[in-house]
């Protein structure tokens, strides 16, 4: 994180802003029966897949952007972003996926795949104790092996990254923190972690939380071995929990680069806008390059 950035979270922390809390502006669908989970509608720049989700019983989406060179050239392999979605979200949410494309095209930034998979509307990328959601299973257990099967993709850690936005952006945050194996690096913009108290049900455990993995794999996440990224609007309503969160991450020796909107409220377009190419590039610069198989 730059000198900057950290003297804005520090002066935030100290100055004790108060911003308002969890707020949603629509009805939040917490029956899981309700979620749509396989949206086959057509969407540009992308291709749809399926995979069937053993954990869950049920057939799950994904959108998967391949890069210009995919299919001419056999020999390539690829690193591969998971996007992680927000709530309310599905596997439509492809603005990162078409901020690299352009980029790629462009020649800013080598080929890359990004995968961006339906993981149920409000699922917080955990394994509920009831209702048949198995969030995290499936990401971890299922999509991305499947993904390693049918594409070629540098099927190790350094060529894997994950980012998210809100709830995925707190899901890319746990997941990493959690399975530092899987992941080279993570980009969490917006991250809700904190959720309303209707939705607490859906987690398991008090301590499958982003502090908790924080501490537990320290010695895999500290001193810069897994290159992270978090950006926040100063007017969001998650925005409370971020400072405390960076400072903590900071006293863990844990090394970030963040980056604080002032007047951004929560916001994706406008998130992409600020900041999109910045974090493909910060992505492109910690996942390894294609490489001939």
């Amino acid at each position: 994180m730059s000198f900057k950035n950290m003297a804005i979270v520090f002066g935030l922390v100290l100055n004790g802003v108060i911003v308002a809390g969890f707020g949603v502006a629509r009805p939040i669908p917490s029956d899981p029966s309700t979620w749509i989970w396989n949206d086959r509608t057509e969407i540009k720049g992308v291709n749809h897949g399926e995979v069937w989700s053993e954990s869950m019983l049920r057939k799950m989406g994904f959108s998967i952007y391949l890069p210009p060179r995919y299919e001419s050239n056999s020999t390539m392999r690829y690193p591969v972003v998971y996007w992680l979605h927000g709530a309310y979200g599905k596997e439509n949410d492809i603005g990162l996926a078409m901020v690299a494309k352009r980029m790629v095209e462009a020649g800013e930034i080598g080929e890359v795949i990004y995968v961006v998979p339906n993981s149920g509307q409000f699922s917080r990328y955990r394994d509920w104790p009831v209702e048949n959601v198995k969030a995290e299973t499936w990401v971890i257990r299922e999509l991305i092996p499947a993904i390693d099967e049918r594409y070629r993709t540098i099927a190790e850690r350094e060529g894997r990254a994950l980012a998210g936005f809100s709830m995925g952006g707190e899901g890319a945050t746990r997941l990493g923190f959690k399975y530092p194996e899987l992941f080279c690096a993570i980009v969490s913009c917006s991250g809700a972690l904190s959720w309303p108290e209707e939705l607490s049900a859906s987690v398991s455990s008090d301590s499958d939380n982003v502090r908790f993995w924080a501490e537990k794999n320290r010695s895999l996440l500290s001193g810069g071995a897994m290159p992270m990224y978090f950006t926040m609007g100063d007017s969001e309503r998650f925005f409370a929990d971020l400072p405390p969160f960076l400072l903590y991450l900071n006293e863990q020796d844990i090394k970030f680069h963040a980056r604080i909107f002032p007047g951004l409220g929560h916001d994706l377009k406008k998130t992409y806008t600020l900041v999109g190419e910045d974090l493909v590039s910060f992505l492109a610069e910690n996942y390894a390059p294609a490489r001939a198989d």
